[in-house]
C-alpha cells in the first residue's frame, strides 16, 4: 500500500501514489502487444502504427486505469481505400480471430510466445469511434487518427516539468483522480460524468491561480475541493485564466479569481509556446484569451480546453451528474477541512478507504517505485511518435541513439522535431525540462 497517509500529512514532496514497476511492465507489455496486432492487421499493404496516449504514458493512471492507443496511417491511403470508416470493424475481426486462436492454446504456451489474453471485443460508435477490448483483464481503447490525444500528452508533460517539485502536478492529478473515482464516483465521460482531461484541466486551474499555496498533493486536493465546491457553474465557465461569464460567450475575456496569486504560474510566453506546438495556434500580440464563437457548446458544467478553446471539456456531464458532482465536492471539502484541522491519520485513512482497497485488490508489489517520468524511455517514446507522424507527412527523421537521450536532449533535437512537424496544424516538439516554477527545491 502506498504511503499517502504519512506523506500527505507531514511531507510536502513525498509521492502519495504512483505506478509500480510491475504495473508499468504489465501495461507496456499489453500496449506493445496491441501495437503489434494493429500493424499485423493492416500490413503490409497499409503502414499503420499505434501510439499510447493519456494517463499510461503520462504515468498518472490508477490501479483500475485503462490503456488508450490511437492508430495512425503512416502514408497516404491508396485510391478507393475506406480505412477511416472501416478500420474499427477490420481490427475487431482481427482481434476476434486472435481470441479464437488463444482458446485453442494452453496458457503456458501463450506466456512463452508473449501473447496476451483478449476478450470482450466491441466497437463503440460514439463521438469518437472506439474499439474497446479486455486484454489480460485491463481495458484497452483504440481510436484512429486522434492527434489531439498526443498533443494533450505532450502539453501535460511540459506543464509537469515546468512545475517541478518532484512531479507535484502529476502526483496531485493521481490523488485528485483517486478521490474522484474511488471515493465519489465522479469520473467517466461515458457515464455522464467528468472526463479525465476535464479533471486534469481543473487541477491545472488550481495550480495556475494558487501555486504559491501548494506544497503537497493533499493541499492541492483541499484547494481543488474548496474552489470548485463554491464555483458558480450555473453562470460561469472555468478556464486557465479564471472564469468567463456564460452570458458573455463568445468574445469575453476571463475574470481572474479574487483570491488568486498576484502572478499566474503559467506565464504568457509558456502558454503561447504550448498553443503553437500543441494547440490551435498562438494568440496574436495584444489580444486577450477568449472563447471563440465556433462550436463551444454550453452544458451543465463548462470547462474550456487550454489547447482548443472552442472545446468544452465538461460537455459529457449530465444534469443528474451535475448535481451529484456539486454535492460531492462540497461534502469532500467539508470533511477534508476537518481532517486537516485535527491532523488525524485515522480519519485520513477513512477518507481514502476505497483508494487503499483498490490498491490491495491487485497482487502484492514489493518492488521499488519507478520514476514518475522516465528519462530515456520517455524521450524515446516522444521521438518515436514524432518520427512516425513526420514520416506520414513526408518528413523522415532518423532515430537517435536511445543511450544518448537524457532528460535534457541536445537542443538541436527539439528544433529539428518542431521544424519537421511544422506542416501539421499542431507541432509535436518534445518538452524541454525547465527550472522549478514553484521555487521549491525538489
Amino acid at each position: 500500500v502506498c504511503t499517502l497517509r504519512a506523506a500527505a500529512l507531514h511531507s510536502p514532496v513525498q509521492s502519495p501514489e504512483r505506478p509500480r514497476w510491475g504495473s508499468e511492465h504489465r501495461r507496456a507489455r499489453i500496449a506493445g502487444y496491441i501495437k503489434g496486432i494493429v500493424q499485423a492487421c493492416f500490413g503490409p499493404e497499409l503502414q499503420v502504427d499505434a501510439f499510447t496516449f493519456g494517463s499510461v504514458p503520462l504515468k498518472t493512471y490508477l490501479p483500475d486505469g485503462d490503456i488508450d492507443l490511437s492508430a495512425f496511417l503512416l502514408h497516404k491511403p491508396p485510391p478507393g481505400s475506406n480505412i477511416k470508416d472501416a478500420w474499427a470493424s477490420k481490427l475487431a475481426g482481427f482481434l476476434e480471430l486472435e481470441q479464437q486462436k488463444q482458446l485453442g492454446q494452453q496458457a503456458d504456451r501463450q506466456a512463452e510466445d508473449g501473447s496476451c489474453q483478449v476478450k470482450d471485443v466491441q466497437v463503440i460508435n460514439a463521438e469518437v469511434k472506439l474499439l474497446k477490448c479486455l486484454v489480460d483483464n485491463i481495458v484497452v481503447d483504440v481510436s484512429f487518427n486522434q492527434i489531439g490525444g498526443l498533443c494533450t500528452l505532450n502539453f501535460l508533460e511540459c506543464v509537469d516539468r515546468k512545475i517541478g517539485c518532484n512531479h507535484l502536478f502529476k502526483r496531485s492529478v493521481i490523488l485528485v483522480k483517486a478521490w474522484c473515482y474511488y471515493e465519489s464516483r465522479l469520473l467517466g465521460a461515458h457515464h455522464g460524468l467528468l472526463s479525465t482531461y476535464a479533471l486534469e484541466t481543473l487541477v491545472l486551474y488550481i495550480f495556475n491561480a494558487y501555486h504559491r499555496e501548494l506544497r503537497s498533493p493533499l493541499k492541492v486536493l483541499q484547494k481543488f475541493l474548496d474552489v470548485f465546491s463554491s464555483f458558480d457553474w450555473d453562470r460561469y465557465c472555468a478556464c486557465l485564466e479564471g472564469r468567463i461569464h456564460l452570458a458573455s460567450i463568445p468574445g469575453s475575456s476571463a475574470e481572474r479569481p479574487s483570491d488568486a496569486a498576484e502572478d499566474f504560474l503559467l506565464d504568457e510566453d509558456f502558454v503561447q509556446e504550448m498553443l503553437r506546438n500543441y494547440g490551435a495556434g498562438p494568440i496574436p500580440p495584444g489580444h486577450v484569451p477568449t472563447i471563440p464563437t465556433h462550436s463551444f457548446q454550453t452544458k451543465f458544467i463548462n470547462i474550456c480546453d487550454v489547447l482548443m478553446p472552442n472545446n468544452n471539456l465538461g460537455r459529457s456531464v449530465s444534469r443528474a451528474s451535475y448535481a451529484r458532482i456539486r454535492k460531492a465536492f462540497a461534502y469532500g471539502a467539508q470533511i477534508l477541512r476537518g481532517i486537516l484541522e485535527s491532523n488525524s491519520v485515522e480519519r485520513l485513512d477513512q477518507f481514502f478507504r476505497n483508494t487503499w482497497n483498490a490498491q490491495r485488490r491487485g497482487p502484492p508489489q514489493h518492488d521499488p517505485e519507478p520514476p514518475i517520468s522516465t528519462a530515456s524511455n520517455l524521450e524515446l517514446m516522444r521521438w518515436q511518435q514524432l518520427s512516425g507522424m513526420a514520416k506520414a507527412h513526408g518528413k523522415p527523421m532518423s532515430m537517435p541513439n536511445p543511450g544518448a537521450l537524457p532528460i535534457g536532449m541536445p537542443e538541436i533535437s527539439f528544433e529539428l522535431a518542431a521544424a519537421a512537424m511544422r506542416s501539421l496544424s499542431t507541432s509535436f516538439a518534445m518538452p524541454i525540462g525547465s527550472p522549478n516554477a514553484l521555487g521549491v527545491r525538489p
